[in-house]
């Protein structure tokens, strides 16, 4: 489920005023598993609530289809990219490339072909099997880049579309992103810095907790994200500290509701 809000911080302006141009900021909130008729039969039985609110105030549409596979990966990716698996390359965080080489072979040496894995296993981990919530280069595929060289294929430039952080980046616009693994650095497009703060808090970590084994323990991961959100929304980076503003287009993933 996509929830796209709109803001302006133009006060002199009554909402029958608002056009267009005076929307400033874009949030974009992602929320795995949600499903149309969960939605649906949420706002009637909660009429008080924020997504009743929205719904209220906003537009549901409902006439769309999943792309294929139905999962996080070509799901975020058709809302950044305005794209399908086809056009953007990605159907799902694992899968096989014909142009690329196992991790271990640093040379590219040899005919190419090799699964294509961005989920958690890549990460880089301490010795207790924790994230340090960036990713190691090392356990990225290598490829032979543009002018020959067999460099390690980060998420980012797997894709072959621009994404909606690229394009308002390059308007001038300060963008940001929050989700579930590190392995979005994806959001960032094939420039590789679409998103001048992405804070990516890995919720299932590989021989050590995993997250997604309790809701209660996902909420807690949301929230890292949420806090996130709040941060941004005051003007600072996700950690809190001082930043250049309200960025005018951010978002985050909820995965609770999946779990």
């Amino acid at each position: 489920m996509l929830i796209l809000c709109s803001c302006s911080f133009s006060s002199a302006a009554s909402a029958k005023d608002k056009d267009k141009n005076d929307i400033k900021h874009g949030l974009l909130i992602n929320v795995d598993g949600l499903h149309a008729l969960d939605l649906a039969g949420f706002v009637d039985s909660h009429p008080n609530s924020a997504l009743a609110e929205l719904s209220r105030h906003g537009i549901t549409y409902s006439n769309t289809r999943t792309p294929a596979n139905t999962d996080s990966f070509p799901g975020l990716l058709a809302l950044v990219t305005g794209g399908s698996p086809i056009s953007h390359g990605l159907f799902y965080d694992v899968s096989y490339d014909r142009t690329i080489f196992d991790p271990t072979n640093t040379t590219c040496a040899g005919s190419p072909g090799n699964m294509m894995v961005f989920d958690e296993s890549i990460d880089l981990y301490n010795s207790s099997h924790v994230s340090l919530d960036v990713i190691d280069p090392s356990k990225l595929p290598p490829h032979l880049d543009a002018h020959g060289n067999c460099v390690p294929l980060y998420p980012h430039s797997a894709l072959r579309t621009n994404t909606i952080f690229e394009v308002v980046k390059a308007a001038g616009g300060h963008t940001a992103w929050a989700d579930k693994h590190p392995a979005y650095d994806l959001v960032n497009g094939p420039s590789g810095t679409g998103v001048d703060d992405l804070y990516t808090p890995e919720i299932t970590n590989v021989g050590g907790f995993d997250a997604t084994a309790s809701v209660v323990c996902t909420v807690e991961n949301d929230q890292k994200k949420v806090k996130a959100i709040l941060n941004e929304i005051h003007g600072l980076r996700h950690d809190g500290t001082p930043g250049p503003g309200v960025p005018a287009i951010f978002g985050m993933n909820f995965q609770a509701v999946s779990v």
